[in-house]
């Protein structure tokens, strides 16, 4: 029989709802006005359905607006867990403090910063963290969504120490832009754990956008009905060790 330690876990496991990447943290996103930014917001498990809000800080009421409307664009219908939002077309209005919220104790902040010139000035590395069998999206856009660049391309740092083509690999690796040109975000489906490692979304000229991804080993299935059968076993087992140890010693 299993350890009852590693059962507890299994049950927890399979029981656990999505945990946000950078859960309870805020940070800082600059970007430029007219450009697009992603306000990265993203379970750190795969989770096939979740709910969520994104939410931006009204300083003149200090009350929370909901967010909306045509400049916005979300990844959950394509990845689910992956609640990034995409604003494009930004001005100085859309500044301030953003807030990605599954449950009142489970959300990230981010504070957007909007600045006057044309030369980007973001310079956070994103790193992802996905599961074996699962599929993640890595983010990655253009200043015009409407527009597909001249050229772009996704490569990876591969073992040799040098950037392989991905375009090749149809199968597993997908840009979905139909609705949006300027959406080159790139899909990994039936994820292993040699897709870890730095993935690159060149834009040519050298503007470029890098992201870390992390794979982690899933747990191997279990039917929920099974684990708590077990789970139950172990409870009569301890409760029956516990009266006996009280009738002997008692």
């Amino acid at each position: 029989m299993l350890p009852s330690e590693y059962l507890l876990f299994m049950v927890l496991h399979v029981a656990e709802a999505c945990i946000l990447a950078n859960h309870g943290r805020s940070f800082e996103i600059k970007a430029n006005i007219s450009d697009a930014v992603l306000l990265p917001c993203y379970c750190t498990d795969v989770i096939t359905s979740q709910s969520f809000r994104w939410k931006k800080l009204n300083e003149h009421k200090n009350m929370w607006d909901d967010i909306n409307g045509k400049r916005v664009q979300l990844f959950n219908g394509v990845s689910p867990g992956n609640f990034s939002l995409l604003v494009s077309n930004l001005t100085i209005g859309d500044e301030g403090l953003y807030r990605c919220e599954v449950t009142a104790e489970n959300y990230t902040y981010i504070h957007l910063a909007v600045q006057g010139n044309s030369e980007t000035s973001q310079k956070e590395e994103l790193t992802i963290t996905a599961h074996t069998g699962g599929s993640i999206l890595l983010p990655c856009y253009s200043t015009d969504l409407n527009t597909k660049p001249k050229q772009f391309k996704w490569r990876k740092y591969s073992m040799m120490k040098v950037w392989s083509d991905l375009s090749t690999d149809g199968h597993r690796f997908q840009v979905s832009n139909e609705q949006s040109p300027g959406n080159l975000s790139l899909l990994i489906s039936g994820l292993i754990k040699e897709d870890e490692g730095v993935y690159r979304c060149d834009l040519g000229k050298r503007r470029y956008t890098d992201v870390k991804l992390v794979v982690k080993e899933s747990l191997p299935f279990i039917p929920f009905a099974m684990i708590t059968v077990i789970f139950l076993h172990i409870i009569v087992a301890w409760v029956y060790c516990t009266t006996r140890k009280k009738e002997i010693f008692g």
